[in-house]
């Protein structure tokens, strides 16, 4: 189902924390042999019920996955998206996995604050304020993940949208799982021209004043 902004001013709030199978899809990147296995747990979570993923890559592999959150489907609304905040908490018990925030517009991925994480304890991860320049292309290979000469368009008013996030990693052989739980994200929108004209007034107020005692 898609939702659009109330109004453009107006922030929208998307979160998860039971990962039920159906609320979730997958879209797979990959160069060379590989797999992954992505599903709700309840045996493992922060607390359950959790998202578990699994990749496994042959030698000389990569393997990128785009967990797109189905419910977080909307339209862009007029005035666009001034940028995305978003928080999650992951556990990667076994070796290293690379995450980040994934947007899917026109049939692209495009994801943000991609780094490593590698803890057998829950860590949480998560960035604020990530504008349309901070996204980068999906583009998997054994030596990059993303291209950031290509970014998302948020001002693109009508055009669909979905949030989730992005594990990724390359290598191998080797089997690496990991666990995803406390899924929040937030759409800040472009403020009205009335919200701007308004916190304009105090800024014009006092420049008058400091005319006329001069």
């Amino acid at each position: 189902a898609f939702c659009a902004f109330a109004t453009s001013a107006q922030a929208q709030t998307f979160s998860d924390a039971t990962f039920a199978d159906t609320d979730w899809g997958t879209t797979v990147f990959q160069a060379g042999t590989v797999s992954q296995f992505s599903q709700q747990t309840t045996s493992v979570g922060n607390p359950v019920p959790a998202r578990f993923v699994a990749h496994s890559l042959a030698a000389d592999t990569a393997i990128g996955v785009a967990h797109l959150f189905h419910p977080s489907g909307m339209q862009i609304a007029p005035g666009g998206i001034q940028s995305i905040s978003y928080s999650i908490d992951c556990a990667a018990p076994d070796l290293q996995i690379g995450v980040g925030v994934a947007v899917f517009q026109n049939g692209n991925v495009f994801i943000a604050d991609y780094s490593a994480v590698g803890s057998s304890v829950w860590l949480n991860k998560g960035a604020t304020n990530l504008t349309e320049s901070m996204f980068g292309l999906v583009n998997v290979t054994t030596t990059t993940v993303v291209d950031m000469g290509v970014n998302p368009d948020f001002d693109l008013v009508g055009s669909t949208i979905e949030f989730g996030f992005f594990t990724a990693n390359s290598g191998g052989p080797a089997t690496i799982n990991a666990y995803f739980d406390n899924y929040n994200l937030q759409v800040n929108a472009v403020p009205e021209p009335a919200t701007m004209s308004l916190l304009a007034i105090p800024a014009l107020a006092a420049l008058r004043k400091r005319r006329q005692s001069k």
